[in-house]
């Protein structure tokens, strides 16, 4: 487990939340709830698609604390701490909520359940380009014909778990959540959630989709958002409740407003965390499981047990943009068990530049076999992104179970690019991997 010092935060009012929801006026299901659904598989007539319709051009000539302004106002005052931090997901949770809500009163479809876009379609879904409609935004960069796959400049298989931005619900807490922010620059806190899918398809997007104080003028910003909830909601059904971190639960949200044009009460993270007390669900998640992110280890289990807390490795500078760390055959070698460790392989990058992609591949040591690939990205939202900026990244991914590798050793290289056509200038400064006191070797 990766350790970051957390600052607890004491609630200061509000409602419980059960009084916060209980004047849900009209629900989807017989159980109850809302049920969000993938817009890519929603007919033209679909009752959540006409609620939009109606509240969009709405919500956009109200100038009053229902109007799409205010909406834009909350998610661009960065003093919510709702990016570059572990408030991300819970903070987004509660605006997607309150917006539903919002929607629900301006168009007059009590039941409203905001659908969501599935990254996994790698296209945005052809209805946001039809002109004349309240889902068309010309600003954006992205047309139909616009694959996320190729934006990357990966080959990553679509629908698969090793398309990296679909989100990484297997991560753990500690990388998927982040950390809480600290504000030094080097050090990176966001979480693989709100790193790789979420900031990787806003800059696919384009157009006001790139800048934080701009993002939700773009109706496809919501089934955005929708997507990233969805995310989470995977990554639960993937670790259970169990794997939250207690300070993190005691962060406060706030910033929100509700249906009737008040501010809300502010609500901790962990009272967000139950998607069923807050009214909705979703119609499928992914089909990944704990047991099934567990690769097959071809290593050999050893009675006598020992942990090395100091294994630390630098890099071997390629390029100003590639670097390179060796890892031994002995190292890999002596991992313990037939199925492998519960690694906690810690990986963490220096890079100078605003959007860039680092692609990560674990190489056979003659270069010439690519045992897996990776990516990290940067998005350049609203100023966030300036001059050097740390990252922590899991690897555990990137060590392959294979013979070749644990007679060889392997090469884990990382090489930064600027993301997407961009042609600005970027630079690996570091790159280093440890492996902490989660990671066993034979005595």
């Amino acid at each position: 487990m990766v350790n970051f010092t957390r600052r607890a935060a004491a609630l200061t009012g509000g409602a419980a939340l059960a009084s916060m929801f209980a004047t849900t006026s009209g629900l989807a299901q017989g159980n109850g709830l809302r049920v969000r659904r993938d817009v890519g598989t929603l007919p033209y007539n679909d009752d959540n698609l006409l609620a939009l319709r109606a509240a969009i051009p709405r919500m956009k000539a109200d100038s009053g604390a229902l109007g799409i302004g205010r909406q834009i106002a909350i998610h661009a005052d960065m003093g919510w701490g709702h990016h570059h931090s572990w408030r991300f997901l819970a903070w987004h949770r509660m605006q997607m909520v309150y917006f539903e809500r919002v929607v629900a009163r301006v168009s007059g479809h009590d039941a409203f359940a905001m659908p969501y876009w599935n990254w996994g379609d790698d296209h945005v879904p052809p209805m946001f380009f039809v002109k004349n409609s309240p889902f068309y935004h010309r600003e954006r960069t992205a047309t139909a014909q616009s694959k996320i796959s190729d934006y990357i400049g990966l080959s990553v298989k679509v629908g698969n778990r090793d398309a990296d931005f679909l989100g990484r619900p297997a991560d753990s807490f500690d990388y998927f959540f982040g950390a809480p922010n600290q504000g030094d620059p080097l050090d990176n806190y966001m979480g693989s959630a709100e790193q790789y899918g979420h900031n990787l398809v806003h800059l696919f997007v384009g157009g006001d989709m790139v800048n934080l104080s701009t993002s939700p003028a773009d109706p496809l910003f919501w089934f955005h958002h929708s997507n990233v909830d969805r995310i989470w909601a995977q990554w639960s059904s993937i670790w259970g409740d169990g794997n939250y971190a207690p300070a993190w639960k005691r962060e406060v949200l706030r910033g929100y407003v509700t249906e009737d044009g008040q501010d809300a009460p502010p609500i901790r993270a962990g009272d967000v965390v139950d998607m069923a007390k807050l009214g909705y669900s979703y119609d499928r998640l992914g089909t990944l499981s704990l047991p099934a992110q567990r690769e097959i280890w071809p290593g050999v289990a050893a009675p006598n047990r020992r942990r090395d807390t100091q294994k630390h490795f630098a890099m071997e500078r390629i390029s100003p943009s590639i670097g390179r760390i060796f890892i031994p055959p002995e190292v890999l070698v002596s991992l313990l068990g037939a199925r492998g460790p519960n690694l906690d392989v810690a990986g963490f990058l220096q890079v100078a530049g605003n959007g860039y992609v680092v692609l990560l591949s674990s190489l056979s040591t003659d270069q010439n076999w690519v045992f897996k690939d990776d990516a990290v990205f940067e998005v350049p939202m609203g100023g966030m992104s300036m001059g050097v900026l740390g990252h922590r990244i899991q690897l555990e991914g990137m060590i392959p179970r294979n013979e070749r590798a644990l007679s060889e050793g392997i090469y884990l290289q990382a090489e930064a690019k600027p993301l997407g056509n961009g042609g600005g200038m970027v630079g690996l400064e570091s790159f280093m991997i440890d492996y902490d006191a989660e990671f066993p070797f034979v005595g």
